[in-house]
């Protein structure tokens, strides 16, 4: 849950849970909250249906999110709502850097030596190729059904110059100037039980930036916005559990979240030798 604000009220009229295909709309609790309330019109802030509650640190290991209606008859813990679906984090996000190739264990493989780190003759000028794996278990709550399993991968490139500059003193410093780029993120959902494939889906990285995120898939459609998710779900599946999927992707896992994410730590990598200045 964030810091510094509580769960929200209750509405005065509590909405029925989500049945057939519905339209979301996800806005933050606050500023530097975590959690979303989700509403049933946009243009209504008081016409609040769900509630999506984070708890842990991605990070940590212990990371979960409930998707919550308004019904609150728990007198052990009154402003816990019924649980409709959840989504649980066992492991933190998987990083790996300087790779050579893209084994095909991971299910994602596109082949060939996508990952071997490149190598540039320029004195001081780095750069090597990414990828980070995550996996999740989503299992329902009062609603029926069975659990699920939310693989995704990350594909990206990181650069580095180290440049020696003139400060306002005249003297050279060393500075360095990074960047990394996300190339796509990839998202599969199978069945727990027997593996079947529910979908498999794609968004394109930071040659997309400036324009809002869009997944698409089976389950939903939907689209991301600066901090503000848009929720569209299809027939023959549940809408909550559409909605959680489509959360995921928007907040945990979009192309901001996995950049940020992301730590080159070039002072390890077996290829990295800086050259000092020889002027």
């Amino acid at each position: 849950m964030g810091c510094c604000y509580s769960v929200p009220d209750a509405p005065d009229v509590i909405l029925p849970d989500p049945e057939g295909p519905s339209t979301f709309t996800c806005k933050k609790l606050g500023m530097f909250s975590d959690d979303y309330v989700v509403l049933a019109d946009e243009q209504d802030p008081n016409s609040k249906w769900l509630f999506l509650n984070r708890q842990g640190g991605l990070f940590s290991g212990s990371l979960s999110i409930d998707l919550e209606n308004f019904v609150r008859n728990n007198p052990d813990n009154p402003k816990k709502g019924e649980i409709l679906w959840y989504v649980k984090f066992d492991s933190a996000p998987k990083y790996k850097r300087e790779y050579d190739d893209d084994s095909s264990d991971d299910e994602f493989s596109d082949g060939g030596d996508y990952f071997s780190f490149l190598r540039h003759r320029r004195e001081n000028h780095y750069a090597m190729k990414w990828k980070m794996i995550s996996e999740m278990r989503i299992e329902p709550g009062k609603r029926p059904g069975g659990s699920y399993i939310l693989k995704v991968k990350a594909k990206g490139t990181a650069t580095r110059k180290v440049r020696y500059e003139l400060n306002d003193e005249g003297q050279r410093e060393k500075r360095y100037h990074d960047h990394e780029r996300v190339k796509s993120v990839s998202y599969k959902m199978i069945q727990k039980s027997d593996g079947a494939e529910v979908d498999t889906w794609k968004i394109r990285g930071d040659l997309n930036r400036g324009r809002e995120c869009h997944w698409e898939n089976v389950l939903f459609d939907a689209t991301e916005n600066r901090g503000v998710n848009r929720v569209n779900t299809k027939p023959n599946c549940d809408p909550s559990l559409c909605l959680l999927v489509a959360h995921i992707c928007a907040t945990e896992y979009d192309i901001g979240a996995v950049k940020s994410n992301f730590r080159p730590q070039w002072e390890r990598q077996k290829f990295y030798h800086e050259t000092p200045w020889s002027g």
